[in-house]
């Protein structure tokens, strides 16, 4: 909610970004229209702000910002207002669309996208939502947590766990740097058949569907899984035995089974999460997406700079 009087919009909570944006009341593209809008006139604290957060000098014009992502753009202006995520809130900074393209943000169900990555990659450089919510103090601990369940709504806690989503310990492993939730990757192993060892770190990203990764990698993967690629997509036979893929991370195996890979059938043949993007050289990283998370719960630990994995509670352990 953004606001007094609140305004109210649904979000993806994303991992993999830094900023808060929402459709302006301005944006009259059709992305824009057919999802709700924030309206700075019936804010009683909203103000335009210059998109690093700080104040708009007297006779000044505040700037403004294009977001290039990989099938879109958004441009807006910044502006500063009070932000709540449930019963936290806070002053901040966000990004008022003036445009988007309908590509693909016309089709999107959610209005905008909570960046929960940190301020230095947060486009304009102004804090994060999640870094004035820790800074307040409102929150119990400085993590929060995501369960993505298979039949069951998804869950985001802020300041704590939910013990009830995953079974065991946590796995701890440090961050590589202070920009994205991303941590060592020792291998990724496809049963006994390959393991590949030339990408040295994987994110952990709730805004991404599916488990990304080098193309030459992914290519070298779905080749022995015998896939082929349709309308961007791997596919199988569903008839296929799927072997595990598994990512060794701070010397812990994760693994995601051969049947946890697909996500969609059609006509006999299984569609599987996974994709190959040209990464380049020195910045690349295998993405962890929606893919992956539905098998582990994710906290994500804000004050220790780390990441803590845990099997996701199935219905099966019900009955252990």
């Amino acid at each position: 909610k953004v606001g007094p009087p609140p305004q109210e919009f649904s979000v993806v909570f994303d991992t993999g970004s830094g900023n808060l944006i929402v459709p302006g009341a301005d944006c009259q593209s059709q992305a824009c229209v057919q999802h709700a809008r924030f309206d700075s006139e019936k804010s009683s604290s909203a103000k335009r702000v210059n998109c690093d957060g700080s104040e708009v000098s007297d006779g000044g014009a505040a700037d403004e910002i294009t977001i290039t992502f990989g099938t879109g753009r958004i441009s807006g202006k910044c502006m500063q207002d009070n932000i709540c995520l449930g019963a936290a809130c806070s002053a901040g900074a966000f990004i008022s669309s003036l445009d988007e393209t309908d590509q693909p943000f016309a089709s999107f169900k959610f209005d905008g996208v909570l960046g929960l990555a940190f301020r230095s990659i947060s486009m304009g450089g102004a804090p994060t939502v999640m870094q004035r919510l820790v800074k307040s103090g409102q929150l119990e601990r400085e993590v929060f947590a995501f369960f993505l369940g298979d039949d069951a709504p998804g869950e985001l806690v802020l300041g704590g766990v939910a013990p009830e989503h995953y079974v065991g310990d946590f796995h701890f492993v440090d961050l590589v740097d202070d920009a994205f939730w991303a941590v060592p990757l020792e291998a990724v192993r496809l049963d006994s058949k390959m393991e590949l060892t030339a990408t040295g770190a994987a994110m952990v990203d709730s805004g991404t569907s599916l488990i990304v990764g080098p193309e030459p990698e992914v290519q070298a993967l779905v080749g022995l899984l015998g896939a082929t690629q349709v309308s961007g997509y791997y596919v199988v036979t569903c008839d296929t035995e799927l072997p595990t893929l598994t990512f060794t991370i701070g010397g812990k195996d994760l693994a995601v089974e051969g049947k946890d890979l697909v996500i969609n059938r059609i006509s006999g043949m299984c569609v599987l999460g996974l994709h190959g993007v040209p990464m380049g050289r020195g910045h690349q990283m295998w993405i962890l997406g929606n893919v992956f998370m539905r098998k582990y719960y994710v906290q994500f630990d804000w004050g220790n700079r780390r990441l803590g994995f845990a099997r996701t509670r199935q219905a099966a352990d019900n009955f252990v």
